[in-house]
């Protein structure tokens, strides 16, 4: 029994980590809002080059390429 508690209480630590990550940054908390509303996956990349601050949703997923690869097969 101890250790499911201790499994569940490290999920509990982690969705708080990320909820209270999501409410920090507006940005992260509509990509997250984005991907709930079209139950999809969201990745978003955005970088201010005045500040050089960098903000970074999903970055180490790995996502089809779609319109990018047209692109391509149009030079082919």
């Amino acid at each position: 029994m101890a250790p499911v508690i201790s499994v569940l209480f490290a999920i509990l630590l982690a969705t708080q980590a990320l909820a209270a990550e999501a409410t920090e940054n507006p940005i992260i908390a509509a990509a997250q809002q984005v991907e709930t509303e079209l139950d999809a996956r969201v990745g978003v990349a955005i970088y201010d080059t005045g500040s050089g601050t960098r903000w970074q949703y999903n970055a180490d997923e790995h996502f089809p390429m779609t319109s990018p690869f047209k692109v391509l097969a149009c030079g082919a």
